[in-house]
């Protein structure tokens, strides 16, 4: 075609194509001739440092591999994070273009970057693959792209590698105190680190079965190398949210799940992970002050984390501070436009909380459709019901609660929810009542 069109072919070398055993030349084909006036590319943001790592292809041909390829491009973006001046757009919201054919223009542009980060990785065994380009949004162009061949043993001078490469592409100067702590690994061990990554992706499907195993993964991954500080915090997670769900077959109590988060944070306080969940469970154990402070600490060390506004959000509307609950979550908003997971729930509780029981009711039916046995959205939904003088509603949603649950008691909803003020506390509990919760 070279010869048939007038314009310009640029060669971008070889890369990796699903379902190509083979890597295949690319070329790009310039969109414009020499002679005509090209339009001005919009501008994607006026900060030009700034990036979104898309969730990296697994081209390994076992969909159990995904795990490893999502990890990569996650703690890519735990790396990038803690560069100085460097706007990086949140996991949930970049991962939620996974398999979207939008092109990347428009895709940096939903969410507020400049620059976006794509790559693939194909995991054989010991052997990895792992390709990366990083696009100018405003034109399309490769800034920067590479490959990457050798041993699982060697991943972690890979991602210094990318993490390097990327700060240089941007122009980025780092500091010696922001180098060592961009390039902090938590652990040199790659068994643990497989273990870790297998552990953290069976937590986020969120189930009992993927639980237990989750807790299974990442208490080996602590058996390989002890001081994996964000296995130990991602084992408080699995152990709080048991808790809180009150599953049946788990007996672990809340005091295990704060000795897992102390243990992270002794071991990394620099962790943002793992000073986020010790503020949650510190929550949860009614240690208001601590836990305020802990989330206060994770700001501070990272604030365009959009996962610890939303949890602190949360933790806000417990401790009734309802107009701190509203400036977080639009903080989190303004960060993750798509938004985390939990935020639509903190959301609904808000509006419950307030009073505004129509547009709670909006908001937790959403995250019950979305996640139906996520208990607390439930609860809240009931009582919101209960509170709009809808029991039918409200009854119709414990029978489910209590199907999964049949153990579920009062005693279970005052032991968990940590309502500081007694107006919020007493209105929920009686609105579970209502709801035909019993009593013992």
């Amino acid at each position: 075609m070279r010869n048939r069109i007038e314009k310009p072919f640029r060669d971008l070398g070889e890369h990796e194509v699903k379902h190509v055993t083979y890597p295949v030349r690319v070329f790009a084909i310039g969109l414009t001739s020499g002679t005509e006036k090209r339009d001005q590319p919009d501008p994607i943001t006026k900060n030009k440092n700034s990036i979104a790592v898309l969730p990296f292809d697994n081209l390994s041909g076992d969909p159990e591999q995904a795990y490893f390829s999502d990890g990569m491009a996650e703690d890519l973006i735990t790396d990038l994070s803690k560069v100085e001046g460097l706007f990086v757009a949140a996991r949930n919201s970049s991962f939620s273009f996974r398999d979207q054919m939008l092109e990347i223009k428009d895709i940096a542009s939903n969410l507020k970057v400049a620059h976006v980060l794509e790559g693939s990785v194909r995991k054989m065994g010991d052997r990895l693959r792992i390709n990366v380009q990083l696009v100018d949004a405003a034109d399309g162009g490769y800034v920067w792209a590479e490959r990457y061949d050798g041993e699982m043993a060697e991943i972690f001078d890979f991602q210094d590698r990318i993490r390097e490469e990327i700060v240089s592409a941007l122009k980025l100067k780092l500091t010696p105190d922001e180098g060592q702590r961009s390039s902090q690994r938590q652990t040199s061990d790659a068994e643990a680190y497989d273990l870790y990554l297998r552990g953290r992706a069976a937590y986020y499907k969120y189930t009992p079965n993927n639980l237990s195993l989750s807790e299974d993964l990442l208490s080996q991954a602590i058996a390989a190398d002890p001081n994996l500080a964000e296995a130990y915090a991602y084992l408080a997670r699995c152990i709080l949210s048991w808790w809180i769900q009150s599953w049946p077959g788990h007996d672990d109590d809340l005091s295990r799940a704060l000795e897992m988060a102390e243990r992270a944070v002794a071991i990394d306080d620099q962790s943002v992970l793992s000073i986020m969940m010790l503020a949650f469970v510190l929550n949860f154990n009614r240690n208001v002050e601590r836990s305020f402070e802990q989330f206060e600490l994770a700001l501070s060390i990272n604030p365009n984390s959009s996962e610890v506004y939303v949890t602190y959000a949360a933790s806000c509307a417990f401790w009734g501070d309802q107009e701190k609950t509203l400036k977080l979550l639009k903080r989190a908003q303004e960060i993750d436009p798509v938004g985390h997971p939990n935020a639509e729930f903190t959301q609904g509780q808000y509006h419950y909380l307030v009073r505004q029981y129509d547009e709670s009711i909006q908001s937790l039916t959403r995250v019950v459709e979305r996640q139906p046995g996520f208990n607390p959205a439930s609860l809240h939904l009931a009582a919101a019901y209960v509170a709009a003088n809808r029991p039918d509603e409200a009854k119709a949603i414990i029978d489910n609660v209590l199907t999964q649950v049949p153990t579920y008691t009062m005693a279970d909803a005052e032991r968990i929810y940590p309502y500081v003020k007694e107006d919020d506390r007493v209105r929920f509990l009686n609105g579970l009542r209502t709801a035909g919760i019993p009593e013992a």
